[in-house]
């Protein structure tokens, strides 16, 4: 408490009392917030071997109790007067509507909108419907939506209308495999250390405007494919409340 108290007084001694205030303000605001996050409680919906679960920042999804997912897990982000806004920006908001669907609620303070994820389950289907919702006309110059893949439990070998070829290594973030516009899914492996267990399917099934599929390689820190749905093309969006994208994961054994 004293030293709290120390570092005060030095604020207001060398940057004066608006300044002081401000930097008070922010940490009492960042208290608030990490408090209201430890309160909120982890939720989770389950369809045979697929479990998705949601905690304050975070979306993860488990096949046969097997950890696909890395860093977010699920992320969004637009572009918009050539900055980025990712997902993991935004304030949360986690509802579960039933036993197997959640709708997650993602707000922006600099943003005039409300991004809306309506994740549901069905057999060893995951659907992953992404909104936006408006409160004026926007300028969106690029929006991708996607999933960190955990490397270690996805084989670099994918295929693409039954043609197979290998990713690149996972720890340069400059590599980037970008599909024709034609080609809206992609199969992953599944493995279970060196054992094949399954396979995974990301399609993209709906989109608002022209959509490609985009994997890109993450950090060492995340460690995965980032496989995302991309709109490439800058386009003027009313007021209102948009589907952006339709997205389903399709768990084969």
């Amino acid at each position: 408490m004293m030293e709290i108290v120390k570092k005060t007084f030095h604020h207001f001694k060398e940057n004066g009392v608006l300044l002081t205030f401000m930097k008070t303000w922010d940490y009492v605001s960042f208290k608030i917030k990490s408090k209201k996050i430890k309160g909120l409680k982890t939720i989770s919906v389950n369809a045979n071997d697929i479990r998705v679960t949601a905690n304050p920042t975070q979306i993860h999804i488990n096949f046969k109790d097997i950890s696909l997912t890395n860093n977010v897990g699920l992320s969004s982000r637009l572009k918009n007067l050539d900055k980025y806004h990712d997902s993991i920006q935004s304030k949360f908001s986690f509802q579960k509507l039933n036993n197997n669907k959640i709708l997650v609620k993602q707000y922006w303070w600099n943003l005039p909108l409300t991004q809306l994820w309506e994740i549901s389950l069905k057999s060893n289907t995951m659907i992953w419907e992404v909104f936006l919702n408006l409160e004026n006309s926007i300028s969106i110059e690029e929006f991708q939506s996607g999933i960190i893949l955990n490397h270690t439990c996805i084989n670099n070998q994918i295929s693409v209308k039954n043609r197979e070829f290998s990713l690149p290594k996972t720890t340069n973030i400059k590599n980037i495999v970008k599909f024709p516009l034609n080609e809206k899914e992609v199969s992953f492996k599944i493995r279970d250390n060196s054992s094949e267990i399954g396979k995974l399917k990301f399609s993209i099934i709906d989109s608002i405007n022209v959509s490609q599929i985009i994997i890109q390689n993450t950090t060492r820190f995340s460690n995965g494919y980032f496989v995302q749905a991309a709109l490439l093309n800058e386009k003027i969006y009313n007021a209102g409340c948009h589907k952006i994208f339709k997205i389903v994961l399709e768990f084969n054994v």
